[in-house]
C-alpha cells in the first residue's frame, strides 16, 4: 500500500546513483504521516462497526457484507467531510 508507492515516487524522482537511498529516505519521511491516516480511518471504521453491531440481537451472530459496506459509506464521509458536505456526499 502506502510505503510500496512512497517507495517506488521516491525511485523516480531521485537522481540515478541515489534512487534507492532516496526512495528510502522519502519512504521513512513519509511513514508517520501514512501512519496517523491508517489509524484515523482504522478507528473510524471500527467506531462504526461497533454502532452498526448493535442492531443484531446475537452479539456473536455472523456479521453481513453489508455491514461492512456501511461502515465503509460513513468512514469515507466522515473523512472527507473535511472538504465540505457536498464534496462528502459524492464520495461517500
Amino acid at each position: 500500500g502506502g510505503f510500496a508507492i512512497t517507495f517506488v515516487r521516491g525511485l523516480r524522482d531521485n537522481p540515478a546513483g541515489h534512487r534507492i537511498s532516496g526512495a528510502f529516505s522519502t519512504a521513512r519521511y513519509r511513514a508517520p504521516q501514512l501512519g496517523g491516516t491508517f489509524a484515523m480511518w482504522s478507528g473510524l471504521f471500527h467506531l462504526f462497526e461497533c454502532g452498526v453491531a448493535q442492531r443484531h440481537r446475537d452479539p456473536n451472530g455472523a456479521r453481513s457484507s453489508i455491514d461492512g459496506a456501511i461502515c465503509g459509506f460513513l468512514t469515507a464521509g466522515v473523512l472527507s467531510f473535511r472538504s465540505g458536505p457536498r464534496l462528502a456526499a459524492m464520495n461517500a
